[in-house]
């Protein structure tokens, strides 16, 4: 008798969980498998998309290295290939003499602005020349 009980009461279980399940997986936008006949086309859509996201991340790392060694030379004024404190200290408060337009001690919104103006084009412009001798390479 108690053996038919648990048998009962692990098929209520079981079925419970199940219903959970299918519940939780309509939730999340799955469908069934009869509803779903594109599933080999979904697969290389997640392959394609995978390897673009691939491909994304290594060029954003190599963008960010690079930014990262332009940023260097700026401050790195000793070559060491690290910046030390006094190094930063130095790049930052002559990055702030050229931003205070006014030289008024203080660096407002539109001197700001002007600033990162300046500093992206500069950017652009070394990064450009840094290039060159890249593309002529290939």
């Amino acid at each position: 008798m108690k053996s038919r009980a648990l048998s009962k009461m692990l098929v209520v279980v079981g079925m419970s969980v199940f219903a959970v399940g299918a519940a939780v997986a309509a939730h999340h936008g799955a469908e069934p498998a009869e509803k779903a006949p594109n599933l080999e086309k979904r697969a290389a859509e997640g392959k394609a998309a995978k390897a673009y996201l691939e491909k994304k991340k290594e060029y954003m790392s190599k963008k960010m290295e690079k930014m990262a060694a332009w940023h260097l030379s700026m401050v790195d004024k000793d070559g060491d290939g690290k910046i030390s404190v006094q190094e930063h200290e130095t790049f930052m408060n002559e990055h702030f003499k050229k931003m205070d337009a006014n030289a008024d001690g203080f660096v407002d919104k539109e001197e700001m602005m002007k600033g990162a103006h300046v500093h992206h084009e500069k950017y652009k412009k070394d990064h450009q020349e840094a290039h060159r001798g890249d593309h002529s390479k290939k």
